[in-house]
């Protein structure tokens, strides 16, 4: 979780969500992780700004 808060290795942590979402895809789960882990993403981006 930490390297999510750096800020240049946000677009690898992000990579790294979405091949897992890529995983579960066609599953409910994965409908239900995908806005979960897009907002954790941008809660964390947020939070590295201040």
């Amino acid at each position: 979780m930490a390297l999510c808060s750096e800020r240049l290795a946000a677009e690898g942590c992000f990579e790294a969500t979405l091949s897992i979402l890529l995983l579960l895809r066609g599953s409910y789960s994965g409908l239900v992780l995908l806005p979960l882990s897009l907002f954790f993403i941008s809660l964390l981006d947020f939070l590295s700004v201040i």
